[in-house]
């Protein structure tokens, strides 16, 4: 798809509007309506168009990039430095990296040493914050390198702190992989590396980051709860040693932590509470997140407060275009999938289930592809349809032992083995075992909670209390 056509099928009706109301004449008005036209389909031949308006392929490319500029334009008012916001807002990472080519070419002709610096500043924090499937760390890790260039002389403590920055999100990127053993490995040598250089030295903002992508690392990737709160605590204690010394930004970055520390301890009240008071206070930063925007979505499913899941919903997570937006696409999908089941709207969850797995591209998004096939599974169970539920059962098992072997597999497999359980216990009413029981209550856990609430409903059952009891009686300390 061109990147006109990308822009124009993100757009609202309105920010349509404005770009249809745009001066243009001639070819320019001729060309842009051909990619208003095309703009959910993709353009046919570039070959055929260029032949039926009678210009060069050369003229028609020169003419697109003049019309993308207007367009930019038109949507930010005028002002160059809003279009790199305005398209990380729209998750159009393909835009954004072919944007931030073209300033970068425009800066290095004037040879602007202060602006260039500033330009990598921006570049290399934009690019790391991409949706997982569009960030890319290697052209992350090019910007870091130039701007330090640019900085000229690199103060102590400096690159170790540019360093971990482009972790954290690599970590989310990494943990999504089924095969990640040798990232993982990877990883763990770079956070030793940091380590062993920062032990003797006072680097309050460089231990402070240290401490946060560790608690990522050792949650996500080494699966050591305790120790990512403890690096989690040390680096609060770092904050509220010396508060004046760290921005709005070091703090927000800490709070991110401590809240998937609280998620990932299935402390979902005081997770969801935490979530509330960063989307009152740092909503600007929030907003554009689609990862934590999903979460305090699903603690507020958690959590009862399917009104405030509904809100974040139509706030947040409507109008995303399946052909330019697709990770935010599928996340909406799979958010109202898992509201209509909780509230029992069986046509409207098998609708978006179904939309969002017809569109899944192969080999693509496997954890998204799982959650799916959990919920359509489960939908049939809960309407009473005991032969589909079966079928799909043995199917989606089959699915994933072609896919073996990855860390997941052993929970991924158990939500069907037990759905299974809940089929034969509606044939034949043989009771679970305790071993499926047991296998039950890792799905009150942590990220895979609101699956299991799911999951009891098809079995008839309630959903747990036990998950905040026990985060009650014994707490992650962070």
């Amino acid at each position: 798809m061109s990147l006109l056509c990308a822009l124009i099928a993100a757009l609202d009706e309105t920010e349509r509007q404005t770009l249809e109301s745009m001066a243009l004449r001639g070819i320019e008005e001729r060309i842009f309506h051909i990619h208003l036209h095309y703009r959910s389909r993709g353009l046919p031949s570039i070959e055929i168009l260029c032949e039926s308006l009678d210009v060069s392929q050369s003229h028609w490319y020169k003419t697109c990039a003049v019309l993308l500029q207007k367009s930019y334009r038109a949507l930010c008012g005028g002002e160059a430095r809003a279009v790199l916001p305005f398209l990380e807002h729209k998750h159009l990472y393909k835009l954004l990296y072919h944007e931030l080519a073209r300033q970068e070419k425009r800066l290095l002709q004037t040879d602007d040493r202060a602006a260039l610096r500033d330009f990598y500043q921006t570049a290399y924090q934009v690019c790391n914050r991409a949706d997982l499937t569009d960030y890319q760390r290697s052209r992350v890790s090019e910007y870091v390198e130039k701007f330090s260039q640019c900085r000229g002389r690199v103060e102590d403590g400096e690159r170790e702190l540019l360093l971990l920055q482009t972790l954290v999100p690599y970590i989310h990127q990494v943990r999504t992989a089924l095969r990640r053993s040798r990232e993982t490995r990877a990883i763990a040598r770079e956070l030793e590396q940091v380590r062993k250089a920062i032990a003797d030295k006072r680097h309050p903002r460089v231990h402070l980051e240290y401490h946060k992508t560790a608690a990522y690392y050792e949650y996500f990737l080494a699966g050591a709860i305790a120790d990512s709160a403890e690096h989690c605590r040390l680096a609060l204690a770092i904050l509220a040693k010396q508060p004046s010394r760290f921005s709005a930004a070091d703090r927000l970055g800490v709070k991110r932590v401590q809240v998937e520390v609280y998620y990932a301890s299935s402390q979902f009240m005081p997770a969801l509470q935490l979530y509330k008071e960063l989307y009152r206070d740092y909503f600007d930063e929030l907003s554009p997140n689609i990862y934590h925007l999903a979460k305090f979505c699903e603690l507020a499913m958690i959590c009862d407060d399917y009104i405030l899941a509904g809100e974040l919903l139509d706030r947040h997570f409507s109008g995303y275009s399946p052909e330019t937006q697709k990770a935010p696409w599928l996340t909406a999908l799979r958010l109202r999938s898992l509201l209509a089941l909780m509230q029992r709207n069986y046509d409207q969850a098998m609708h978006s289930i179904q939309t969002a797995l017809d569109a899944l591209p192969k080999d693509a998004f496997f954890t998204t592809q799982v959650l799916l096939r959990w919920m359509q599974t489960s939908c049939f169970l809960l309407r009473g349809d005991l032969p589909m539920a079966e079928m799909l059962t043995q199917r989606n098992l089959k699915f994933l032992y072609g896919k073996r072997p990855f860390p997941e597999f052993p929970l991924y497999s158990a939500y069907f083995r037990v759905t299974r359980a809940f089929i034969r216990q509606r044939e034949s009413g043989r009771k679970l075992s305790r071993r499926l029981l047991g296998l039950l209550r890792e799905f009150d856990k942590e990220f895979f909670a609101p699956y299991g609430r799911i999951l009891r409903l098809s079995g008839g059952l309630h959903h747990s209390e036990t998950s905040e009891r026990q985060a009650e009686n014994d707490p992650v300390p962070v």
